[in-house]
């Protein structure tokens, strides 16, 4: 994974890059039950290939149960392989409003 790869599905949008050696998953738009599918296939990937997964929130607008679900499962493989998940919040007030509401600071490493 050394060059940029964008995707879009639904309202969703990404763009996957390697960053320090971790692979960084930035998303952008809505993620809902269709765009959580994709996003955990590229995660699921990207696991296999580095020990530190970046996901980038900042541009959601809007995220539901399906999106924490993904980051859960997503939790529970890096768990497994001893790998270290990152999930940057920003200034992305919806993100953070759910994050909050599940107590997500408690069970993922999560950043601005």
């Amino acid at each position: 994974m050394t060059e940029d790869a964008w995707w879009a599905t639904g309202s969703l949008s990404a763009r996957v890059a390697e960053q320090d050696g971790a692979a960084a998953l930035y998303l952008a738009g809505e993620l809902d039950l269709d765009g959580a599918r994709a996003v955990e296939r590229q995660l699921t990937r990207a696991l296999e290939k580095h020990s530190r997964l970046i996901v980038d929130l900042s541009a959601l607008t809007f995220m539901d149960s399906s999106g924490i679900a993904v980051l859960e499962r997503t939790k529970n493989r890096c768990d497994e392989r001893n790998a270290q998940l990152v999930v940057r919040v920003g200034d992305s007030a919806a993100v953070r409003r759910v994050l909050d509401f599940i107590g997500g600071n408690r069970v993922f490493d999560v950043t601005d």
